[in-house]
């Protein structure tokens, strides 16, 4: 967990930045202690924003991510500088982008703007995907180099769900028999998935909380996609799955609006709708190996999602 002062990353940042004339406003979660992200409001100059990196990787792919959107027209930020403290803490700068989360506004508007903004959510969830492809899955330096050199997508998709499998069968966590009841699914739809996608660099948290939107006059813009830490080529499938977990089940408008944005950039493959029940029993098995000690509420609210869907 990390644990700086206010005072401590006004220092780092003095170092850093070679000027102590700023303030800084927390953003992001930081009663988590992991990442701790600030924007720096600097005088006289734009403000920018200043993420200290808890786990490793991460920093990793956000760069490899960000440097490999440079020459995209993806609203994403750009990377400033990056370096490491004294004790090794991996940290980095970025431009910062205006707006408010996509999450925080999404209630409170009519429904034309809302399916107008999913619209473009989609848009620019279709410009991530086509705008590059890979050769390899999974981990990647921040060089934008393969780390384990996964070409078989198949096997790599597999063996993550088969560790998380493992994680829930080897602990005493309540609606387990719903949880098993889900894996022997899982399982047998194994087949659905052996496919041959093409490897697209996806962003792995895509939803309203790393999504922001500007309003001009009486309409809104997504200004920009955020969080980039846990992104690496992958199945672009995949990258729905949050959304129909936050959205799409329970407004089938919100969906078509989505990919109706979405496929001005990229088709959907075939048979995509069938596998997309088995990736979220894949996603909530996967959310179920650790939240039940680390996020009880996160938990409850996944089980609650699986009886919905299992029905």
């Amino acid at each position: 967990m990390l644990s700086y002062s206010e005072d401590q990353i006004k220092e780092i940042l003095t170092t850093i930045l070679h000027n102590n004339k700023f303030d800084i406003v927390p953003v992001g979660n930081h009663h988590l202690k992991r990442h701790l992200v600030y924007r720096i409001n600097i005088e006289n100059e734009k403000s920018i924003i200043f993420k200290l990196y808890y786990k490793t990787r991460r920093r990793s792919r956000e760069i490899a991510s960000l440097k490999s959107l440079e020459s995209s027209n993806v609203k994403c930020p750009k990377i400033l500088e990056y370096g490491n403290l004294e004790n090794g803490q991996e940290w980095l700068i970025m431009d910062y982008i205006e707006g408010v989360l996509f999450d925080n506004i999404i209630t409170d508007i009519p429904m034309n703007i809302k399916l107008n903004l999913f619209e473009q959510l989609g848009e620019e969830l279709g410009k991530i995907h086509s705008f590059k492809t890979f050769n390899f899955f999974g981990e990647w330096d921040e060089g934008g180099n393969s780390i384990k050199n996964i070409t078989n997508y198949f096997d790599f998709f597999v063996t993550n769900v088969e560790q998380d499998i493992e994680l829930v069968l080897s602990q005493d966590i309540p609606d387990k028999e719903a949880l098993i009841k889900a894996i022997d699914q899982i399982r047998n739809n194994y087949s659905l998935l052996k496919i041959n996608p093409t490897s697209r660099l996806l962003h792995n948290d895509f939803d309203g909380r790393n999504v922001l939107v500007n309003k001009v006059g009486e309409e809104y813009f997504i200004n920009g996609v955020i969080d980039f830490e846990g992104s690496y080529p992958g199945n672009p499938e995949t990258n729905f799955i949050g959304l129909y977990f936050r959205y799409f089940l329970e407004n089938g408008d919100y969906e078509k609006a989505f990919f109706r944005g979405y496929e001005k950039h990229l088709q959907l493959n075939e048979g995509f709708n069938e596998r997309m029940f088995t990736y979220l029993l894949c996603f909530i098995v996967g959310n179920c190996s650790w939240a039940y000690w680390q996020a009880p509420e996160y938990y409850k609210q996944n089980i609650e999602f699986l009886y919905k869907i299992l029905g």
